[in-house]
């Protein structure tokens, strides 16, 4: 049932894309507001575990009525509002479609549209810019999948949502929704990038040995072994794992890096359907 439920919200999210009506986070907001004014020190670490000790708690009071359709439902909506919040591969079809007209300027704003924090890149050269560019596409595909699945695996629904809310509370854009919350202090946010750290350590190393796979296979474990320790930021170790898959960088040419823009979201592609292979293993096992 699990995986028939994963299957079905992956493929529901790669044809339609994000759910803006469903992933709205203003609640998030206006909770870590309420739990951190009354419990300043502890209230980024309410707001991220309440909502799944809820959602735990109402699956095994009404998860199984009508059948279990009633969990199937509530299952459905918790997983898809656990995903990515933005569609990578619309992103980065702006920016390759720049590139392949050679419009640097126009790269300029696509790539910032990768970067969580809407910033626009202060790299002072192309070659810089496309890194920057690659290493943020390289997340976005990431970040929109492959930790909620580990998390669902490893502790249900309740561990996905654990997860998009951490990096709610790390990542995301300054917004309107964002203003209602109140702002946490820096010790809070510390230890939320902490938190997220961990969160994606291990689904990191994982999704290395399914890029392998998918990928170049003997430059990819080579890369993979070589981060296996590392204590690096999860960008920075992902961008080296998707070079090795892809047989490293290609030529700062912007016509030529569009086709690795292409690459890239095919890698991606590929290792999407190996990772949810991997979660009905997973099921079927334990």
């Amino acid at each position: 049932m699990d995986f028939i439920l994963v299957l079905f919200a992956v493929v529901l999210s790669a044809l339609v894309g994000p759910f803006p009506s469903l992933q709205r986070d203003r609640w998030f907001w206006r909770l870590q507001g309420a739990v951190t004014a009354k419990a300043p020190g502890a209230g980024i670490w309410l707001s991220v575990a309440l909502p799944p000790l809820l959602v735990g708690v109402v699956l095994w009071l009404v998860g199984d009525w009508f059948f279990g359709l009633v969990g199937a439902a509530i299952g459905l909506m918790v997983l898809l509002y656990s995903f990515g919040r933005e569609d990578a591969l619309s992103m980065a079809k702006i920016y390759r479609l720049d590139l392949s007209r050679e419009d640097t300027q126009g790269a300029y704003h696509a790539a910032a549209r990768f970067n969580p924090d809407r910033r626009e890149s202060d790299a002072a050269s192309w070659p810089q810019l496309h890194e920057e560019a690659l290493t943020w596409l390289s997340y976005r595909h990431f970040e929109r999948y492959f930790p909620v699945l580990f998390w669902f695996a490893v502790l249900g629904l309740p561990g996905a949502l654990f997860y998009r809310l951490v990096y709610l509370a790390v990542r995301a854009p300054v917004s309107g929704d964002r203003s209602q919350g109140q702002a946490v202090g820096d010790e809070a946010d510390t230890d939320a990038v902490k938190l997220l750290h961990w969160l994606e350590w291990l689904p990191l190393r994982i999704l290395g040995l399914l890029l392998a796979i998918a990928g170049n296979f003997p430059t990819t474990i080579r890369a993979w072994r070589g981060l296996l320790r590392s204590a690096a930021a999860s960008d920075k170790v992902l961008l080296a794992m998707v070079r090795a898959a892809c047989n490293g960088p290609r030529d700062p040419a912007p016509d030529r890096a569009a086709d690795e823009v292409l690459e890239v979201n095919a890698l991606f592609h590929r290792t999407l359907i190996l990772a949810v292979a991997l979660v009905a293993i997973v099921e079927l096992v334990f």
